[in-house]
């Protein structure tokens, strides 16, 4: 197991323990480890550290900071949809906390859109997705999102 990969590994545990600081520093380690090591596959490592990085964003309610480390994660992998996913729900938080336009529920709704054309039984971005369009006022689509997303829990 390389270093990077032990580095990832505290990480995911200093999330699991609440100890966001201690993680976001092991990713940032690691981040610097990968431009070093012409070893690893450097865009698969990017994509893993930072959208674990933007899980720690998120556990720490960060959502600006989570929403910057998903998109480069996706810059390095953009085949993955819980990065989308991530990416869309947060973007929707900030939505719903009065944080960010309205119009930015497009971009939200594209990158869940996104995660589902990846993973057709995604349960929690079809749960996002029923989010979206309770704010757009739609329940109808509301309702049909979030039976979706119960049958494939």
């Amino acid at each position: 197991m390389s270093n990077i990969s032990l580095l990832v590994k505290e990480g995911l545990a200093f999330v699991a323990n609440g100890q966001y600081q201690l993680a976001l520093s092991r990713y940032d380690e690691a981040i610097e480890m990968v431009s070093n090591d012409q070893q690893v596959n450097q865009a698969k490592a990017y994509a893993i550290i930072w959208f674990n990085k933007g899980v720690a964003y998120d556990a720490m309610e960060c959502r600006p900071e989570a929403i910057k480390c998903y998109r480069n994660s996706l810059d390095y992998d953009e085949s993955d949809p819980g990065a989308w996913n991530n990416l869309g729900s947060d973007i929707t938080d900030l939505i719903i906390e009065g944080r960010m336009s309205t119009d930015m529920l497009r971009l939200a709704f594209t990158a869940i859109e996104r995660a589902i054309e990846l993973r057709s039984e995604y349960s929690n971005a079809w749960y996002n997705k029923h989010r979206i369009y309770l704010i757009a006022g739609d329940t109808e689509n509301a309702k049909k999102c979030l039976e979706l997303s119960k049958s494939y829990e």
